[in-house]
């Protein structure tokens, strides 16, 4: 007899998940423009943080450019002054 309640939970079980088909469907076809969207969205977001790193690396280099560039001039200043030239 425990063949027949396998049975009975067997065909039970598959007519659930025929009755909860388009649901799962539904679901399915969901979860895969979430994933689309998501990994769209981690992709911009990558993009945006490489951007964002070239920036500050195109900041740093002009911060370099301009303490060398007052360093020169402070450095020519203190030699005009110590040869008395203008």
């Amino acid at each position: 007899m425990a063949w027949i309640e396998t049975l009975t939970k067997e065909a039970f079980h598959a007519a659930i998940r025929e009755a909860m088909k388009p649901q799962i469907d539904q679901i399915s076809e969901r979860l895969y423009f979430f994933e689309q969207r998501l990994s769209r969205l981690e992709g911009v977001v990558e993009g945006s943080t490489k951007a964002n790193e070239a920036n500050i690396r195109a900041y740093e280099a002009t911060m370099r450019g301009l303490f060398f560039e007052f360093k020169a001039d402070f450095l020519q200043r203190q030699l005009d002054q110590k040869t008395g030239t203008n």
